[in-house]
């Protein structure tokens, strides 16, 4: 009866410290997983803000091409004798 008392004492013991063990893992998981997703947070903040540029910066230079596209047009009507301005109506 002894010998089970003691063997129930150290299995109870035994469960205390695994159960000791996984709260600290579970607190340390927890722990990575909150920094995880500060992190993911502060990524995804910096993908809207970038998309943002580039897309502003796309626009600009969309718009530039077309102007340049017009100024080479006006050249060659002007090179082929054409009143360049009958055809930008």
């Amino acid at each position: 009866m002894f010998q089970a008392r003691v063997s129930l004492a150290h299995a109870v013991q035994t469960s205390h410290h695994d159960s000791s063990l996984l709260k600290e893992q579970l607190e340390e998981e927890q722990e990575a997983k909150a920094e995880l997703q500060r992190e993911l947070s502060k990524a995804n903040g910096q993908v809207v803000q970038w998309r943002a540029k580039y897309e502003t910066d796309a626009v600009m230079r969309i718009e530039e091409l077309e102007d340049a596209k017009l100024v080479l047009l006006i050249l060659l009507l002007r090179l082929y004798g054409y009143d360049y301005r009958y055809y930008l109506v």
